[in-house]
């Protein structure tokens, strides 16, 4: 890429594409934290109705006895309630924050592919020597699909964090309140259901953080998009 003599607007496109990409492929999801609470929140829940513990494991589950583990973590934890709830509400604060750095990375990179267009079209216009301009055309192309591909990519992990997100906020306070009924002690036997149908609620949040994370399938068009010539 340094051995092309390209024009400074170029140069420092082409910086800032790379910069961008740099970010994309650091950026640390919190979806292994926030499943992590919600799987503590669900054990949780769980432990005030004992037969729904038990048949959250499953029959090969009860016969290593992840029943009674469950329900010994579950009483440790019920012991830092307040810090678990905190736990709930920080992380999906992160999560938030996540998805505002997804969106705004997504703007920028789309962005630069729309510079890329016009720097293409300027190119094409200005050609001289087929050589070396047609390896200039490959390396802009090239970078332009990368930056699109990867905006395109970022687009749906928004849009899925967005949706998780809504969730996770709508549920936070139906749990909050069930959590510290319980450890008040107001809740009985009446309030089993209630519970159990909570439990439900955080584990179907939980089965949505896959959407927080890239496919690896895109992970080989990414680094075809950005190979020079």
């Amino acid at each position: 890429m340094s051995e092309l003599d390209v024009p400074r607007d170029e140069a420092s496109l082409l910086d800032a594409a790379r910069h961008a990409q740099a970010e994309a492929a650091s950026l640390q999801s919190p979806a292994f934290d926030i499943q992590e609470t919600l799987r503590d929140l669900r054990t949780v829940l769980l432990s005030t109705d004992a037969g729904a513990l038990r048949k959250s494991v499953g029959f090969f589950g009860r016969l290593l006895g992840r029943d009674i583990d469950l329900q010994a973590q579950s009483t440790a934890m019920r012991e830092q309630l307040a810090l678990l709830v905190l736990q709930a509400r920080q992380r999906g604060e992160a999560l938030d924050r996540h998805n505002h750095m997804l969106a705004s990375l997504r703007d920028r990179l789309t962005a630069l592919a729309g510079e890329f267009d016009g720097a293409i079209a300027r190119h094409a216009e200005t050609e001289s020597h087929p050589t070396s301009d047609h390896a200039r055309s490959r390396l802009l192309e090239s970078t332009r699909l990368g930056c699109a591909l990867t905006a395109a990519q970022l687009g749906v992990l928004v849009q899925n964090g967005q949706a998780l997100s809504v969730r996770y906020q709508h549920m936070l306070p139906q749990v909050e309140g069930l959590l510290v009924q319980h450890r008040a002690s107001l809740a009985g036997r009446v309030d089993a259901t209630r519970m159990r149908d909570a439990a439900s609620l955080v584990a179907s949040i939980e089965s949505g953080i896959a959407g927080l994370s890239p496919s690896p399938s895109a992970t080989p068009m990414h680094a075809a998009a950005q190979e020079s010539p």
